[in-house]
C-alpha cells in the first residue's frame, strides 16, 4: 500500500504509527462481549467489507502493480474476517 501511495502521490510517502493506549481492565462476562462485538463489527462487516472493496479494485485497475497489491490486500482481508468470525464463535459458546 505504501508503494502505491509512492506511484500514484508521486513523492516518498512515511508511515506514522498512532499512539497506543491502554484498555481499561474488565470482568470476564464484560470483557467476552466486549470481544463479540469487536470481532463482528470490526472483524466480519469491516475486514469482510475492504476484502470485497480490494477485489473489485484488482478487477478494475489498469495498473499491474495496483492490480497485485489489492489482490493480496484481498486476500489478507479475507482472512481477518475469519479469523473474527472463529473469534466471534469461540466467544458466544465461551458465555458472551
Amino acid at each position: 500500500a505504501l508503494q502505491l501511495a509512492e506511484l500514484f502521490g508521486g513523492a516518498p510517502a512515511e508511515l506514522v504509527w498512532p499512539p497506543s493506549r491502554r484498555r481499561p481492565a474488565w470482568s470476564r462476562p464484560r470483557a467476552l462481549q466486549r470481544i463479540a462485538a469487536e470481532a463482528w463489527h470490526d472483524g466480519c462487516l469491516n475486514e469482510g467489507r475492504a476484502a470485497l472493496i480490494a477485489h473489485d479494485e484488482a478487477e478494475r485497475t489498469c495498473v499491474e502493480e495496483e492490480a497485485r497489491v489489492c489482490r493480496l490486500i484481498a486476500r489478507e482481508e479475507a482472512g481477518h474476517a475469519a479469523l473474527a468470525a472463529d473469534i466471534l464463535q469461540w466467544a458466544s459458546a465461551a458465555g458472551a
